[in-house]
């Protein structure tokens, strides 16, 4: 799992046949798969993964709500780190602010002070 994690990381694959991909089609295809969500819980407490959940906060196109409420439940303390490192205070208008909000019902460690 961990060489999954580095190529997003890395973003790669860079091409898809002769088509580059963008770094939005490749937060697509990684953030909507299947193999993301059945992930064992203790991934996401890993620093690469920790630094993969900073780049879904930091993106706009794709939710998967259900696989954040799973990190909230069991480690939301990787989703407070996260998104610090994401940079989210700075995009007012992000949905994943939304999304934080709807998550700190799920865990108090993610409510706001």
């Amino acid at each position: 799992m961990s060489l999954l994690v580095e190529d997003y990381l890395d973003g790669k694959p860079r091409l898809v046949g002769k088509r580059k991909l963008t770094r939005a089609d490749r937060d697509a295809a990684f953030w909507s798969s299947a193999v993301i969500l059945s992930l064992p819980v203790e991934c996401w407490r890993e620093e690469s993964w920790l630094l993969a959940l900073s780049r879904y906060f930091q993106q706009e196109r794709v939710a998967n709500l259900p696989l954040m409420k799973k990190i909230a439940e069991a480690a939301p303390e990787s989703i407070v780190r996260a998104v610090r490192y994401s940079g989210l205070v700075l995009q007012q208008s992000s949905p994943r602010r939304t999304e934080l909000d709807a998550l700190a019902t799920v865990s108090e460690e993610i409510a706001p002070a």
